[in-house]
């Protein structure tokens, strides 16, 4: 399968996300913290996804020994860079992960269960124990045990093919949905949320998706798995997203619905 097949390929897949219900509803404070309690997960397991295949790619063992494909390690590297060392709008440096959980504090969204997680993480816990007992959201829990699950258990293609086909070339699209409705109903409100879905656009638009489908080439040409496994796990990523996004929503109306009762 030729490296260009595959976004045609995902085309219905990825237009039922572009043109999910969930994008419209996020129209106050109330749903956007639903929304973000969710997502908050997929910020988090996104990094596992990348870092994963930065190990792959690049030396990070002592005593250090150059990587055997210096190409396929840049690539990754300036992903990495962005995605784990952005700047706030500060000036200061910060991850993607911390930008959001910075976004979730403005808007008054619990991230206690994903901080809870990480803390349980730090103290030597298997990862499998820390979900189960972080008291996350059902859905997006579920979510997160598949990704760190294909990260331990599937071939390099298959996380390139989810990371590159079922994120990084995604985002940019789906999150300017996001942000076209939050302007729209919540003018000049949450600052910190808007700038966290506007530097995705920018960057993944720009660099980092063009980055990640030069990666995913290599990844194939370098025999770490087939364009078959690529579109396995781009296709595994696109109906997880499309499963999560159902829950948010179910969760959203569920909250309207008890607002309003």
């Amino acid at each position: 399968m030729a490296m260009v097949d595959f976004e045609k390929t995902l085309s219905k897949e990825r237009q039922a996300l572009l043109e999910h219900p969930l994008h419209k509803s996020l129209r106050d404070t109330q749903s956007l913290r639903v929304f973000m309690e969710y997502h908050v997960w997929a910020v988090y397991d996104f990094m596992c996804l990348a870092k994963r295949l930065q190990g792959a790619f690049t030396s990070m063992v002592f005593p250090w020994r150059p990587p055997q494909d210096p190409h396929a390690a840049r690539l990754i590297n300036e992903i990495i860079l962005g995605e784990e060392t952005d700047i706030r709008p500060d000036g200061t440096p910060g991850s993607h992960f911390e930008l959001y959980l910075e976004a979730m504090k403005e808007v008054g969204a619990n991230s206690d269960p994903i901080l809870h997680f990480l803390q349980a993480l730090d103290s030597g816990r298997c990862w499998q124990g820390c979900l189960q007992n972080s008291k996350g959201p059902a859905a997006a829990v579920n979510y997160t045990h598949q990704t760190l699950r294909s990260i331990k258990m599937e071939n390099l293609a298959f996380i390139a093919g989810a990371f590159t086909l079922g994120r990084e070339t995604l985002i940019p699209d789906l999150f300017l949905q996001f942000v076209n409705s939050l302007e729209e109903s919540q003018p000049g409100k949450f600052e910190n949320l808007i700038y966290y879905f506007k530097r995705h656009i920018e960057l993944d638009g720009d660099e980092h998706g063009p980055l990640a489908m030069r990666m995913l080439e290599k990844t194939i040409e370098a025999g770490h798995g087939s364009a078959e496994d690529a579109l396995e796990g781009a296709e595994a990523e696109l109906f997880k997203r499309k499963t999560l996004w159902d829950a948010v929503l179910e969760a959203v109306q569920f909250q309207l619905s008890a607002d309003s009762a």
